[in-house]
């Protein structure tokens, strides 16, 4: 059971990486935001859902000492420190995901202080950048592939629970047929007993009537003896 376990995560870790893949083809473009129209980049997330997204990207920011909040849909993370990007400065980053078509879309913004992120101006970062946002694109990935593994895992916890009762159920059979077969040997044997009983009593009948037909004549014969007897006894 184990192995089809590690087998089946080993093809998810395979998808994973495709989705992966499939995920890197980020796309730069200026989008609306909280602060205005800004350019920004944008990336697709295949069969993810929006708001896990916007969830896993708060604590993803975080983890750059950013102070993330979430208002109307939208992320706002201050002062992150991410350094590949913004060097020693802090930078603010907004994101918003969006639900397409067995996707979603990460839009996300960088406010590397008085300009936003773009590779016209900003080559390097931009690099960077997008780096950053595929290594979140793994991040989700491997995410959303624990959770469908955790999920799995449930369903194999409950089949084999299942398994289980049914062993017990077929072992508390198992036991019920050896008893009942205990029970028919012993009813056989006591029918076998009562059916010799049966014969005896048959043939102790037979007998019985024969010597009822000796004791009929012997009583025939005594009551003869008693009329002699009385005759006698009446003429003296």
């Amino acid at each position: 059971m184990k192995i089809k376990v590690i087998q089946w995560f080993c093809i998810c870790y395979l998808l994973g990486a495709n989705l992966t893949a499939n995920a890197q083809q980020l796309r730069e473009t200026t989008a609306s935001m909280s602060q205005g129209s800004n350019n920004a980049l944008v990336m697709d997330l295949e069969y993810a859902d929006p708001e896990k997204v916007l969830d896993e990207f708060e604590k993803y920011v975080e983890d750059f000492k950013a102070k993330a909040k979430k208002k109307k849909g939208e992320i706002f993370a201050d002062n992150a420190q991410v350094k590949s990007i913004g060097g020693n400065n802090t930078i603010d980053v907004y994101a918003r995901a969006e639900k397409g078509e067995n996707k979603t879309v990460l839009t996300v913004w960088f406010d590397l202080g008085g300009a936003y992120l773009s590779s016209k101006s900003h080559g390097e970062k931009y690099v960077a950048a997008d780096k950053w946002l595929k290594d979140f694109a793994k991040r989700i990935v491997k995410k959303g592939v624990e959770d469908e593994l955790k999920a799995e895992e449930k369903k194999l916890e409950v089949l084999t629970d299942e398994q289980k009762t049914l062993v017990r159920d077929k072992e508390k059979l198992d036991r019920s047929i050896v008893d009942g077969e205990k029970d028919i040997k012993e009813m056989e044997a006591k029918i076998a007993q009562a059916k010799q009983n049966i014969e005896k009593s048959k043939q102790e009948i037979i007998t019985n009537l024969d010597k009822q037909k000796v004791k009929t004549t012997d009583v025939e014969k005594q009551k003869e003896v008693v009329k002699k007897v009385e005759a006698k006894l009446k003429g003296l």
